[in-house]
């Protein structure tokens, strides 16, 4: 009688645990869900503060810092809401491993291929027809580039991650780059090729 209490309550101690494990990797996705959607909808919303609780702005502007413009510049100028206006994006799966989560995200917003490269030839247009070039006029052809109402938008499936440091964070890294500025990847390349 005593051996099958014992296996009895091994069984319930085991059961609690898979339990408890099962329960702590659903709310740890859940929270990942909700992370990843809001920092999204404040980067869309240019809410900077909030957005740097759960990612850094800095470093995702960099990618443009080191090889287009200086990113402060370019956030006083407005340009990055222009960036990020028709910013959307659907979770399609999202997995947990150890301290990480990736997500599958297909994320659309404006095609900055197309953005870079007519602002190069607005740029190049300018510089032919003897204009002079100061960081100001660059500044506001890509802004007229970005403003573009016929300009295309792309849609890119790219893996998210996210680390658990006291909360969630997205990594900024070449996936998500390449996600929010769809088409930079091509630009990035042709330009440190320069």
């Amino acid at each position: 009688m005593k051996k099958h209490k014992k296996i009895y309550i091994f069984i319930v101690f085991l059961v609690i645990m898979v339990v408890i494990f099962i329960g702590s990797k659903i709310s740890n996705i859940n929270k990942a869900k909700k992370v990843i959607n809001k920092t999204l909808t404040d980067l869309k919303e240019i809410n900077i503060e909030e957005v740097n609780k759960h990612m850094s702005y800095s470093e995702l502007l960099n990618v443009l810092d080191e090889n287009l413009l200086d990113a402060e510049k370019m956030q006083q100028n407005g340009l990055d809401k222009l960036f990020f206006e028709n910013l959307d994006w659907t979770i399609e799966d999202i997995k947990m491993d150890d301290n990480n989560i990736t997500a599958t995200m297909n994320i659309t917003n404006k095609d900055f291929k197309i953005i870079i490269t007519n602002w190069i030839k607005e740029i190049v247009n300018e510089k032919e027809s003897g204009n002079n070039l100061t960081e100001e006029v660059c500044l506001e052809k890509l802004k007229e580039c970005a403003s573009d109402s016929n300009l295309s938008t792309k849609t890119v499936t790219k893996m998210i991650t996210l680390e658990k440091d006291n909360d969630w964070r997205i990594i900024v890294n070449d996936e998500l780059v390449n996600a929010i500025f769809p088409g930079i990847e091509s630009v990035n390349s042709v330009i440190e090729g320069m």
